[in-house]
């Protein structure tokens, strides 16, 4: 469910009015282009937020969890275990193509079987660590950063926004990424 507050009262809510059933479990939330977008593993929602209702349902995307997902002023990117997304304010684009096969670093390579608590950003002994999305303006870069279980190191597929074009980045240790 999904609760909004009354109008210039943060703190005071009716819930037999102002409520709103998500189909499914929420993995994120985000506010981008006038809308609520609410995420589950393979579903969006785009909500409405002044009349409260599910304005468009979009099937087979999602997001992995509420640090995989940022806006930009370029608009909002993503991901989810299959690709890498960008709503650019009129249409989702998979923008990961480029990078979701081929060698030790691609997107397919990222173990999300055992990331373990979504909320957890310092990995466990028991998995990796989520997969973090961050938006770098000074380079105008958005950043999908992963670890892979083999090593300590954070990686981080590099889009760049104006080329359109991806770069591998690289930290050494285990550094920890904080949203």
């Amino acid at each position: 469910f999904i609760v909004k507050s009354l109008p210039y009262k943060f703190d005071t809510f009716d819930i037999s009015r102002d409520i709103l059933r998500i189909p499914d479990k929420l993995n994120a939330l985000e506010s981008f282009a006038g809308r609520i977008w609410a995420f589950s593993d393979s579903k969006i929602f785009k909500i409405e937020p002044n009349t409260f209702y599910i304005e468009d349902k979009t099937i087979g995307i999602g997001c992995l969890h509420d640090k995989s997902v940022t806006v930009t002023p370029f608009g909002m990117f993503w991901c989810d275990k299959s690709n890498l997304y960008w709503h650019n304010g009129q249409t989702i684009l998979p923008i990961g193509e480029a990078i979701k096969a081929g060698n030790t670093y691609s997107w397919d390579k990222v173990d999300f079987s055992n990331i373990g608590n979504a909320n957890e950003i310092v990995p466990t002994s028991s998995g990796g660590q989520p997969p973090i999305v961050v938006f770098d303006p000074s380079r105008n870069c958005v950043l999908f950063i992963f670890r892979l279980d083999s090593n300590d190191n954070r990686y981080a597929h590099a889009f760049h926004i104006p080329s359109k074009r991806w770069e591998l980045w690289e930290t050494q240790g285990s550094n920890k990424i904080f949203q």
